[in-house]
């Protein structure tokens, strides 16, 4: 498979310059909120309200929770970052992966039913509840046809989008394929954050799970997509694939992300994943940083665990839970 268009909204801004801004000047500070669990405030990486201001692009979607608009804005960018046209909507699928999916809205339709019963509970925010609510929202913002699928699980939800994304493109199903990882912080999962793990102290202390002492986060949120197609095409001439075939050599640099338990080999290493806060889909914004790295033959070494000289030539490996892996190498 091979990248054509990414696009990104997080608490870095809108846009994979967003991300390839942070990655040349350093990560950002979060944003400190008032929650009522602690008398402290709480440091999140937060989707700025202003992000999620787009009346053209969100114009059919003025009832939308925040994971869908997320999520449009992000697979929007991603197709006009291709910079191609789409010519049969029915040829194009949709998959997005998520962990958690719209918990907020699922919370809030929940706390509506305990307070007003289920005769009085409002549509609007049930139909919201259901995950494949944004996937759906997708299509339509982009005006497709073709499939459109959400994968919830608590392992890699990236990862096996990706493996579905691939199963489509070989099985002629699709020409090209979105494939997202979308997460949404609410105070619910900020609340577990705040009593399973470790806070990091600031931006510059955030480490994944495999890290000496555990894992040190600050929860995040946004959405990360990729235009994908069988050839090459757009700004970009990188491609995905799963390490351990013939055709994909052991990779120059390993990018790993939160999640990750250990590294499975000797090859420098560097982190990414956590510029945009700590979340189960981390994995989708090692994997821009990875392409990013590949497209401008640049190794963005101010945030990496372990000091990179040279990007050429070099093959890119990206490892989440339980050592399933993504290669991204030049077409």
């Amino acid at each position: 498979m091979n990248i054509q268009g990414i696009g990104m909204v997080s608490a870095l801004g809108r846009g994979i310059d967003s991300l390839e801004t942070v990655l040349e000047t350093g990560p950002i500070a979060p944003s400190m909120i008032e929650v009522p669990f602690r008398p402290a405030l709480f440091p999140v990486y937060a989707v700025a309200k202003e992000t999620l201001k787009d009346k053209t692009a969100l114009s059919r979607m003025r009832r939308a929770d925040r994971f869908s608009k997320m999520a449009v804005l992000a697979a929007i960018d991603a197709l006009q970052n291709a910079g191609i046209e789409l010519h049969d909507p029915a040829r194009t699928g949709v998959v997005l992966g998520t962990a958690f999916g719209p918990h907020p809205t699922v919370f809030s339709f929940l706390d509506d039913i305990l307070e007003f019963g289920d005769d009085a509970v409002s549509p609007t925010l049930f139909s919201h509840s259901v995950h494949n609510a944004a996937a759906s929202y997708v299509s339509v913002a982009l005006g497709l046809a073709g499939p459109a699928m959400t994968l919830t699980t608590f392992t890699d939800p990236f990862h096996q989008s990706l493996l579905l994304a691939q199963t489509w493109l070989d099985q002629g199903v699709c020409d090209s394929v979105l494939v997202g990882g979308v997460e949404e912080c609410g105070t619910v999962m900020e609340y577990i954050v705040s009593r399973k793990l470790r806070i990091a102290d600031d931006e510059t202390n955030i480490q994944p799970f495999f890290a000496e002492g555990g894992p040190s986060v600050i929860p995040g949120e946004g959405a990360v997509f990729f235009l994908l197609g069988r050839e090459p095409a757009g700004p970009y001439s990188v491609q995905f694939g799963q390490i351990g075939s013939k055709a994909e050599p052991a990779p120059d640099l390993w990018i790993v992300d939160f999640e990750c338990p250990a590294l499975p080999s000797s090859a420098p290493a560097g982190c990414w994943s956590h510029l945009a806060g700590s979340m189960p889909t981390s994995t989708a914004v090692s994997c821009a940083a990875g392409a990013l790295i590949l497209k401008n033959g640049t190794v963005y070494s101010q945030t990496s665990l372990v000091k990179i000289e040279t990007v050429q030539p070099m093959q890119i490996g990206c490892i989440g839970h339980k050592k399933t892996n993504i290669y991204l190498g030049k077409s």
